[in-house]
C-alpha cells in the first residue's frame, strides 16, 4: 500500500488571510475618519432616522390632504427613497390610495391620499396621440434645421 500524505497545515494560511482582513479593516476605518470626501460636509442635512415620531408625522401629513412623495420627503426631512418605500407598503396594505396623477408622459407622479379607496388609473396616450406628437416634433426639428 502507498503511504498517505500528511494533511496540510492550513493554520499559516488562515493566519495570513486573517491578518490581511484586519489590515483592510484598519485602513478602511482610518480612511473614513480622515478622508474629507467620505465625511459629511459641514452644514449638510443629516439623514433622519425613521422612528415612531417621524412615522406619526408622515401619517399626519397624509391625513391633512393629498401629498406626493417629494412633498412628504421635503416636509419630513426623510430621503425620497425612504418615502417611496413607506408609501409603497402603506399602499400595499390598503392604508393609502392613489387619488390622482400629476404630470404627463413619462414624468407622472402619484398623489396619495390616506384611507382605503380605489386607485385612479395612470393616464396614458393613445397610439394616435403618440404618433401625432412624434410627427409634430419631427417637423419642428426640420423647420429649426436640426436633423
Amino acid at each position: 500500500m502507498a503511504a498517505r500524505a500528511a494533511p496540510h497545515d492550513n493554520s499559516a494560511m488562515t493566519q495570513r488571510s486573517l491578518q490581511t482582513g484586519i489590515r483592510f479593516l484598519v485602513v478602511k476605518m482610518q480612511k473614513t475618519k480622515l478622508d474629507p470626501s467620505v465625511r459629511r460636509k459641514p452644514g449638510a442635512k443629516r439623514a433622519k432616522k425613521m422612528g415612531a415620531f417621524t412615522y406619526a408625522v408622515l401619517i399626519k401629513l397624509l391625513a391633512e390632504g393629498t401629498r406626493t412623495c417629494a412633498e412628504l420627503a421635503e416636509e419630513t426631512g426623510l430621503h425620497i427613497l425612504t418615502i417611496y418605500d413607506y408609501t409603497y407598503h402603506l399602499h400595499k396594505a390598503g392604508a393609502v390610495h392613489i387619488c390622482t396623477w400629476d404630470g404627463s408622459g413619462r414624468h407622472q407622479t402619484r398623489i396619495y391620499m390616506l384611507g382605503a379607496g380605489k386607485d385612479v388609473p395612470r393616464p396614458s396616450k393613445s397610439r394616435k396621440q403618440i404618433a401625432d406628437d412624434y410627427r409634430a416634433r419631427k417637423t419642428a426639428a426640420e423647420v429649426a434645421g436640426v436633423s
